[in-house]
């Protein structure tokens, strides 16, 4: 006898075997990428975690932790140093939405982090206050 499952589809069975097969496709597709994501930090010894960002702007942010780990001032890569909650800090846009926070140590710079703008603004505001 069919019956109704909640996702709307109509078979017979325990669970809905339409939404299973999807669902599984769809996690496999998130190891695939975090598998990718990895290798790649990996394969540019970034040091940072870059597993919940997009792989293009990993590829760019390792691109720019390469160049300054090469001797690049900060400058070059348009790091700005942040002037209004701590002078060692410095921030590397990475396209549009993103931003590299990285700290500057006895004259080295070290990056830290990769950080969303929406993050970025969030830990920006918490520091002024």
């Amino acid at each position: 006898m069919k019956k109704k499952f909640s996702c709307g589809h109509i078979g017979k069975g325990q669970y809905c075997h339409l939404c299973k097969a999807r669902d599984d496709a769809y996690e496999q597709q998130r190891v695939v990428k975090r598998a990718e994501k990895q290798a790649i930090a990996e394969a540019t010894d970034v040091g940072i975690d870059m597993v919940r960002i997009p792989v293009p702007v990993a590829l760019k942010a390792a691109d720019i932790v390469r160049k300054l780990k090469s001797g690049t001032t900060y400058l070059a890569v348009h790091g700005k140093r942040l002037t209004s909650w701590d002078h060692n800090m410095i921030s590397i846009p990475v396209g549009m939405s993103y931003r590299v926070m990285c700290k500057e140590v006895e004259g080295a710079v070290i990056p830290i982090e990769v950080l969303s703008h929406e993050q970025y603004n969030g830990r920006i505001s918490l520091a002024r206050r």
